[in-house]
């Protein structure tokens, strides 16, 4: 038997079905998994603020190229294989969270996610502005940056009323 060009090892007829039974082995190594060995995990994310759901977190399956995003009742689905996870969830405005999942095969785990919102503070800010023939003109204000809640607490004005209460206008 001649051997194969692109396989000058494969000199004698013994080593060909060596070689065979270890490519079959290698590929069902790595074969996809069956649906027998994978689980689900259904979640629902939610504010720990409000206790409401939340539309639009992204939860990623840490160190997998598995994702999924929350619908409009704070709900995901993923299939996983069978194993040990690090979930996160990722939202604006709150908090990552990271929570270690075990998926069992053939079983559904759900868990409930509650992301705390971002409270932060900045010392200062600096705004210019500028229109054509006029000065440019720099404010420092301080902001105070809060959740939610923190927001209706508290009453609101426009963004030029504020500037105005801080520094009076001025024509240049």
């Amino acid at each position: 038997m001649k051997p194969f060009p692109c396989f000058p090892f494969l000199i004698s007829t013994v080593r060909m079905p060596v070689f065979c039974a270890l490519l079959v082995a290698a590929l069902a190594a790595n074969a996809p998994s069956h649906s027998a060995e994978k689980g689900t995990l259904i979640g629902q994310v939610a504010s720990t603020e409000t206790g409401r759901p939340l539309q639009g977190v992204h939860i990623s399956v840490i160190n997998k190229l598995q994702t999924a995003n929350t619908d409009s009742n704070g709900q995901f689905v993923l299939n996983l294989p069978a194993g040990t996870f690090l979930l996160g969830a990722r939202y604006a405005g709150y908090d990552i969270l990271h929570q270690r999942i075990e998926i069992q095969a053939g079983k559904t785990l759900t868990v409930r996610l509650d992301l705390d919102p971002i409270v932060m503070q900045i010392s200062e800010m600096v705004t210019s502005g500028q229109q054509p023939g006029r000065k440019t003109l720099q404010l420092p204000i301080s902001v105070v940056v809060a959740g939610r809640a923190a927001n209706h607490k508290r009453e609101t004005m426009p963004l030029h009323q504020l500037i105005e209460s801080i520094v009076p206008p001025r024509v240049f």
